[in-house]
């Protein structure tokens, strides 16, 4: 941890977002995380870390742990990974109206992770169920990791008419020659740049690494500046 701490300061980064991850998939132990861990980790580094509670929807008290992670201050949150539910859900599943209630309730942050590797196929990562979702829970903020890549067209489409989704593209944006990566630049300078956060997908990259690739993309400086920190701030209620 000193070695990270380091590197959040090499990077400039004055406040990491911690994902919390509990997809309870068969022999999967890295995935199997608890939340007293990342409670922790923020009483260990105050005003270091803010996290969003890892919730294993099909998991048996889901709802009973996302409402007491929801109560704590460290939490901002919660963090889904619907397609690797067993078994594996869309964003707008019935079975996840009540995790989206009750971040209407606490005012908390839906992270919803989204790719072709969150899920058994590439048809969990369309964003057709994401904007089904946002549009059922309009007092929830939506924001998803990895933006539905390679449905980029589709999900800036979306994010266009639906002002509570939120895009983090992380590493599906910033590694050099990504596919579809200009498309989400565009968006992010001009129609979206309210709706665009950045995001390190650590440790795909160093954190330093992140910072620098994102930010040498051809940005105009308002759209940059928001994307670092002023949508997440407000999102967050810095």
């Amino acid at each position: 941890m000193s070695l990270f701490m380091e590197e959040m300061g090499e990077a400039e980064i004055s406040t990491a977002v911690v994902m919390g991850r509990r997809c309870l998939l068969p022999g999967d132990g890295f995935s199997n995380q608890s939340n007293s861990e990342l409670t922790e980790l923020s009483t260990l580094y105050p005003g270091r870390f803010l996290c969003l509670a890892g919730i294993d929807p099909m998991e048996q008290g889901a709802v009973e742990e996302a409402e007491r992670c929801l109560r704590r201050p460290e939490f901002k949150g919660l963090s889904l990974e619907p397609g690797w539910c067993t078994p594996p859900l869309l964003a707008d599943d019935p079975r996840l109206d009540e995790l989206y209630d009750l971040c209407a309730r606490y005012e908390g942050i839906v992270s919803l992770t989204l790719s072709p590797h969150i899920g058994p196929d590439i048809s969990y990562a369309r964003p057709d169920a994401v904007q089904r979702a946002c549009r059922k829970h309009p007092d929830v903020n939506f924001v998803i990791m990895h933006a539905c890549w390679p449905f980029f067209a589709d999900i800036i489409g979306a994010a266009m008419f639906t002002p509570n989704l939120y895009l983090a593209p992380d590493c599906y944006f910033y590694v050099e020659d990504m596919p579809m990566a200009g498309e989400m630049l565009k968006a992010a300078n001009t129609f979206l740049k309210y709706q665009v956060l950045f995001a390190s997908s650590y440790p795909v990259r160093g954190l330093k690494q992140s910072v620098t690739d994102w930010t040498n993309r051809n940005w105009n400086a308002e759209s940059l500046e928001l994307s670092l920190y002023e949508n997440a701030a407000r999102l967050l209620k810095l």
